[in-house]
């Protein structure tokens, strides 16, 4: 398992803080903190980054992403085709 460091924790930490700042305040001040937590994330992302074969990161993408969206999704969509076939309100009809 890789070492934490310490220094990135804490930049991603402040940057989170300052989106919910920003979301939370005037304009100007939204205006300042949005011009730089994006690329903060995105420099943090990127130095982060190790590249690995793409059907790894493949496999693990369906498996943590797909296959719960699809789950949900068709744990909300059940019952609504259901309620609507027995309402026969299938089709729009």
């Amino acid at each position: 398992m890789r070492q934490r460091t310490v220094w990135i924790d804490v930049l991603k930490g402040i940057a989170i803080i300052l989106v919910v700042v920003g979301h939370n305040a005037n304009q100007s001040v939204f205006d300042m903190i949005q011009c730089f937590h994006m690329p903060l994330f995105f420099m943090l992302s990127g130095f982060l980054f190790s590249p690995k074969p793409i059907r790894n990161y493949f496999n693990k993408s369906v498996n943590r992403l797909l296959i719960p969206y699809v789950s949900f999704l068709l744990l909300i969509s059940i019952p609504e085709v259901l309620s609507l076939a027995i309402h026969n309100d299938i089709g729009g009809g």
